[in-house]
């Protein structure tokens, strides 16, 4: 009986023992997954970060370039409207030289 009794403690120490196992084991997996997934936010949150950085970034790129390519047709136009106004300029300027040489012809 004795020997009987021995062994079901012995197997009830083991049951225990497995059980403490166990519960550890989950405590200490449970606190791994924790980190591991505090980690994977801190990655997530600054992948997040960069790529509002980029996003904001090329928003200014393709807004200078706009503003580069207006200030360029703004050139042209400015350019266009100067020519335009000299050889208006330049009409008037023959005009008036022919109206003045046309009225020394008739003075003759």
């Amino acid at each position: 009986q004795k020997g009987a009794d021995h062994l079901a403690q012995v197997f009830e120490t083991r049951e225990q023992l497995n059980t403490d196992y166990l519960a550890a084991k989950a405590l200490y997996d449970k606190e791994r997954y924790t980190q591991e997934l505090a980690l994977l936010q801190l990655k997530k949150d600054k992948i997040e970060s960069v790529t509002a950085l980029a996003r904001e970034t090329l928003r200014q790129t393709q807004l200078k370039e706009s503003i580069k390519q207006d200030e360029a047709d703004m050139k042209i136009f400015t350019d266009a409207q100067t020519k335009l106004r000299q050889m208006v300029f330049d009409q008037n300027v023959e005009a008036v030289i022919a109206a003045k040489n046309s009225d020394s012809q008739e003075k003759k």
